[in-house]
């Protein structure tokens, strides 16, 4: 209950729109969208939990406890075990080539997802971000982590209820995606991506520990240097697209921010500032976000008549939200005037006049198209 209270009052407190509008404190916790389909289950443990302390004692509580306390050991490695093979598993499907489950198509519209991969789709799905956007080396040393808890005997009780808390959660936070039907997409998980990399620091610790400390005490430095330069380098060399960071580990057809928040958006908008007359021209563009940036005058969204009285010049499209625009474009919604910007995405003629590839991934892009009638002829031929 103390936890409850103090979550409550935290939200409160960062959240200034409450302070205006009372009511959202509830919108946005007990009754937001999340918990439609899993309120049941969290009243259901509230009435347990109380019938057990006033009707039972605490009878069923001290019996959980006990029986925690009992098997922890093995209740951590089961829980430790599931995680490794839900990584392998991930792993396989990646270099396999999407074999088993298209994590990109789930991630790229996760709140329609169930309906590309189903309940296990979505669970798998939510490990590829967690995988590929934390650095090598934070990942490497949670896996050691996570095999040092599953195969030592002796595990110092500090370490192991910390992997075994942070796991856990990771876990339930993925468990509860899932049942909602919801993919747990980069920012989605800007929350666990601490706990994995306090893992990975966990793991990191007991190598030096147990290995370097033990073996190798005179290279002390020279480890904690090649640790800087290479924590150093996997930020520099991102730069400067930093939140959409893909590992060196994920191949470079596939990339992680499939629903960005606008990368390569101010670099869209200089190319066409730089262009003659940019004040001049007309531009329209998948994000709305680029708008601010431009000189020009801009347009988005698919109301066709009034874009094609506009006379667009140029058109800036991004990888995040071809998904999107392919949807707004399919046979169910042809009319009259219809532009075909769904076909702008795979284009790279000699009309992609700009084209800016995040982080070296070619598939994550950002393009400028310089437009002309044919392009506005398109529609005839759906």
């Amino acid at each position: 209950m103390i936890l409850f209270f103090v979550s409550l009052a935290t939200f409160y407190v960062l959240f200034p729109a409450v302070w205006v509008k009372p009511e959202r404190l509830l919108n946005g916790t007990l009754f937001s969208q999340a918990f439609e389909s899993t309120w049941p289950i969290f009243v259901g443990l509230l009435v347990m939990l109380l019938f057990d302390v006033i009707a039972l004692k605490g009878k069923i509580s001290d019996f959980s406890l006990n029986f925690l306390a009992n098997h922890k050991q093995k209740i951590l490695k089961s829980l430790v075990a599931f995680f490794l093979f839900c990584v392998a598993f991930v792993f396989a499907n990646v270099f396999t080539g999407m074999k088993w489950y298209d994590f990109e198509a789930i991630i790229s519209s996760p709140k329609s997802a169930y309906s590309t991969g189903g309940y296990d789709g979505l669970f798998f799905a939510n490990f590829f971000p967690l995988i590929f956007t934390i650095t090598p080396l934070a990942f490497l040393s949670l896996l050691f982590a996570m095999f040092w808890n599953l195969f030592k005997k002796n595990i110092e009780s500090r370490i192991s209820s910390t992997v075994f808390s942070l796991t856990l959660f990771i876990f339930l936070y993925y468990l509860a995606t899932t049942v909602n039907k919801v993919a747990a997409m980069n920012r989605y998980q800007i929350m666990i991506f601490p706990l994995a990399i306090i893992l990975g620091g966990i793991g990191f610790g007991l190598i030096y520990e147990n290995i370097l400390r033990k073996k190798y005490p005179q290279m002390k430095n020279l480890m904690f240097f090649v640790i800087f330069v290479l924590s150093v380098g996997s930020v520099y060399f991102s730069r400067p697209f930093y939140i959409s960071y893909d590992s060196p580990l994920l191949p470079d057809k596939y990339y992680t921010d499939l629903k960005d928040m606008g990368t390569g958006s101010y670099q869209a908008a200089q190319f066409i500032n730089s262009l003659p007359d940019a004040e001049k021209l007309h531009v329209w563009t998948d994000k709305k976000g680029v708008c601010p940036f431009l000189k020009a005058k801009c347009y988005s969204g698919f109301t066709y008549p009034r874009l094609r009285e506009a006379n667009i010049d140029y058109a800036i499209v991004s990888a995040g939200r071809k998904a999107r625009t392919q949807k707004m474009i399919t046979p169910a919604t042809i009319k009259k005037d219809l532009i075909r910007f769904d076909t702008l995405y795979d284009r790279n003629d000699s009309d992609v006049v700009y084209k800016l590839e995040i982080n070296g991934r070619p598939r994550n892009f950002i393009k400028v198209i310089k437009l002309d009638q044919e392009f506005f002829d398109l529609y005839k031929n759906l």
